[in-house]
């Protein structure tokens, strides 16, 4: 039941954020910022192992 509940909220969450176009530039922004900080940690992880 627990899982259900998040899972609703999720979803609604989701439906919220595509919903407005500012909300959808801001999570792309922010995924897009996670995935340079990312990138960065693997090159530096992977300039150690060199």
């Amino acid at each position: 039941m627990k899982n259900n509940n998040i899972d609703r909220k999720i979803t609604q969450s989701a439906s919220d954020i595509l919903d407005s176009p500012l909300m959808v530039q801001k999570l792309c922004d922010r995924v897009y910022e996670l995935w340079l900080e990312e990138l960065r940690q693997q090159k530096e992880r992977s300039s150690r192992r060199n």
